[in-house]
């Protein structure tokens, strides 16, 4: 099922239209990814990546960032990054929140399987 994903994922980069300047093509992946996904990534209008280390320590915004994407999962078939579940459950520990860290672990686990 990963190859089949990884595959379609392939097919939807080929077929992106790539913005160009001159002759050189000036898009990078995550904007790529923004592009194909429709959006699906960004919180705020930004990618999850450019709030991570300024919102690293606020849970509300790595959930946000979580959410982001398993968005961008579902579009795409991109595998999530996992330092936003990560981080979810580091601070939900710190609150003694144990049920949200072993939810954000399973279903971190759950949908990269």
């Amino acid at each position: 099922m990963l190859l089949a994903e990884q595959d379609r994922f392939s097919q939807q980069v080929k077929s992106a239209p790539a913005k160009q300047q001159s002759s050189k093509v000036v898009i990078n992946s995550g904007e790529l990814i923004t592009e194909i996904a429709g959006g699906a990534n960004l919180v705020e209008g930004k990618q999850t990546w450019e709030h991570a280390e300024e919102k690293k320590h606020d849970i509300e915004w790595m959930k946000k960032c979580c959410d982001a994407e398993l968005r961008t999962m579902e579009k795409t078939g991109l595998a999530p990054a996992p330092y936003y579940f990560e981080r979810v459950a580091i601070l939900s520990r710190k609150e003694k929140n144990y049920q949200q860290e072993i939810d954000y672990c399973e279903l971190y686990i759950t949908m990269v399987r």
